[in-house]
Parts: C-alpha cells; structure tokens; sequence
C-alpha cells in the first residue's frame, strides 16, 4: 500500500486545478480540507484522509479513462464531484459528507483543527508540473 505522503501528493496535486488541499494533522486519521480557489471558501470533508480516498477509488474513474493509472483516475473523477458538489452548496455550507445519494455540502461548523492550527490552512504548496506515479 502505498504510504499517506505518497496518496496526499497525489490528491493534492489532482485537486490542485480548483484549489488547496490541507490535512490536519499530516496523517490518515487526519481532517481534510478544501479552500476552493475561485472564493476563498473552505470546506472540510467528513470522516479523514483514509476514508476519503477509499471513498474516491471506488468512483471507477478508469471506466471513463482506461488509459491512465487507476488512482488517478478515481482520484479525477472524485474532483469532478466535489467541484459539482461546491457548486450547488447552499449559503454557509462548510462541510462535505457523504450520502447515499453521492456527496453533499451542508452548513455547520468547521471542526476544531481549524481553531487549533489555523496557519497550517495557509500553507502553500508548489503547483506540481506533472501527477506523482502511485504504483497499486
């Protein structure tokens, strides 16, 4: 299984084109976060990094790109649904669950690793040139 740096780059670089990804703290069992580039608006998933990407391998991204590596793939097509999901969030929405029916953003409350680490939401990365290889 390849290691939590080597997944995180990986969706850091492919949610990359909408904004900036963040997990607090650095590891699997850490919160994930999405400040979306166009309004500054920051949303944090449900559940931790683990659960998300499981979550987004399952989204069969290789049955619309058969040609290229299967987590990236998933890991594209997931971004497809969490611009979809941005986009149709009522007013205040702030977190992203997941429902039967697909992903869902809803008002609330950010959880509290934004009010223990709020400089670690301003961290920026280097935009990466080409997608990290993730070997399965």
């Amino acid at each position: 299984m390849e290691s939590f740096t080597e997944r995180f780059e990986l969706m850091h670089y492919i949610f990359g084109g909408y904004g900036e990804t963040t997990v607090i703290p650095a590891a699997g069992n850490g919160t994930v976060f999405f400040r979306y580039e166009d309004t500054g608006e920051l949303f944090a998933f449900e559940g931790d990094f683990d659960g998300l990407y499981e979550h987004a391998q399952n989204c069969s991204g290789t049955d619309l790109w058969p040609d290229m590596d299967p987590a990236t793939a998933d890991l594209s097509l997931f971004s497809v649904h969490i611009m979809e999901t941005i986009d149709l969030a009522p007013p205040k929405a702030c977190r992203i669950l997941w429902k039967e029916g697909g992903l869902q953003a809803v008002p609330g409350s950010l959880p509290p690793a934004v009010v223990a680490f709020p400089d670690t939401l301003r961290i920026s990365f280097p935009k990466m040139h080409r997608a990290p290889s993730i070997e399965r």
